[in-house]
């Protein structure tokens, strides 16, 4: 499953966008370049489910 369908299943994920984190919804124009946070451990997205 890509993140595209993970990142619908969450209020808001944690982003990389230029080197920043951002708290952002999975509705909002997000750059391609973004990188989705995830847990180094578990490897799961970094989010509010």
């Amino acid at each position: 499953m890509g993140n595209k369908q993970l990142v619908t299943r969450y209020k808001y994920v944690t982003l990389a966008i230029g080197g920043m984190e951002y708290l952002v919804t999975p509705y909002e124009w997000i750059p391609e370049n973004s990188v989705v946070i995830r847990d180094e451990k578990s490897n799961t997205i970094i989010g509010i489910p």
